[in-house]
């Protein structure tokens, strides 16, 4: 059996190698193999071998499954969805026409793109309207959108940076 979980792992290794998009996975199932692999080392029974490989990777499973390179530890980005509707941001890199860029909005950074498809340059103000995935897509804060017919009244934090900007 320790020729199985040797294959294992050297299986494991060359799918690391090949594609680093899946290294979340061969981190959870080289822990399990790894595990099947030291008890069978110390000679330990085939069946209480696998069933350590099964709560291992199970464990494993369960600490890395929030993140995209557990060799990393960084954390998945949540979507940005319904909470950021509304915000203002600012522009960190520029919006292009059919290229995204990137906003700065309650401290983290997005991916973003411009509704109106005109472009954004860089230290702009935005407002976002809508978001799908990681992206936002926004306006240039203060600007009407095209489809709104009543006139919205700016609110405290636009005020100051308008007075700021001068625009």
């Amino acid at each position: 059996m320790t020729v199985v979980w040797l294959i294992g792992i050297a299986g494991v290794l060359v799918l690391m190698y090949v594609d680093a998009a899946k290294m979340r996975w061969c981190v959870i199932f080289g822990a399990g193999i790894l595990a099947g692999f030291l008890l069978s080392l110390v000679r330990v029974n085939v069946l209480f071998q696998l069933i350590c490989f099964a709560v291992c990777t199970l464990a494993a499973f369960l600490l890395f499954r929030h993140t995209e390179n557990p060799l990393a530890f960084e954390p998945v980005k949540e979507s940005p969805g319904k909470k950021m509707v509304g915000q203002l941001g600012l522009v960190e890199k520029e919006i292009g026409r059919k290229d995204a860029g990137t906003v700065s909005v309650l401290k983290n950074t997005w991916k973003a793109k411009d509704i109106r498809k005109e472009g954004i340059p860089a230290g702009e103000y935005v407002r976002v309207k809508s978001a799908k995935g990681d992206t936002l897509f926004v306006e240039i804060a203060g600007e009407q959108s095209k489809s709104a017919e009543t006139p919205k009244r700016r609110s405290r934090v636009e005020k100051r940076l308008h007075e700021k900007t001068g625009k």
